[in-house]
C-alpha cells in the first residue's frame, strides 16, 4: 500500500508538471491546473453584484500540489487574471496528501 501511495504522488506531480501552468498562490509560484468548471448551476446563471460591481459568472477548478496548501479566501493569479478560492480540500491516500483542489471565482485583473 505504501509503495502504491508513493507512486500515486509521483504520478500527480508528473501530471501537474506536464499539464499544469504557473500559478501564483500569494507570493509562491506553483504549478497547477486552473480550468473553468462549465457548471450549469443556478449560481452560474444569475447575475450577482457586490459594492464594487458585477461579480463574474462561473466557477473555476484549481488542482495544485499538496504544499503549499491554500486556504479559503486566498488569491490565485494566472495569466494576468486573479481568482478567489471559495472552497479548498486536500485529497489523501491514507495519511499522505496527494494534491489540493479548490473552487474559485474570477476576481478581476492583477495589477
Amino acid at each position: 500500500m505504501f509503495l502504491w501511495g508513493c507512486n500515486m504522488a509521483n504520478l500527480v506531480q508528473k501530471l501537474l508538471l506536464r499539464w499544469g501552468r504557473e500559478i501564483w498562490l500569494g507570493q509562491t509560484l506553483v504549478r497547477g491546473i486552473l480550468h473553468h468548471s462549465g457548471s450549469k448551476s443556478l449560481q452560474n446563471m444569475q447575475s450577482a453584484f457586490s459594492p464594487l460591481g458585477q461579480i463574474p459568472n462561473g466557477q473555476y477548478v484549481y488542482i495544485g500540489p499538496a504544499n503549499p496548501c491554500p486556504e479559503i479566501g486566498d488569491r490565485l493569479v494566472a495569466g494576468g487574471l486573479a481568482y478567489e478560492l471559495r472552497r479548498v480540500e486536500q485529497v489523501r491516500l491514507g495519511k499522505a496528501v496527494l494534491y489540493t483542489w479548490g473552487l474559485c471565482v474570477e476576481g478581476g485583473r492583477e495589477q
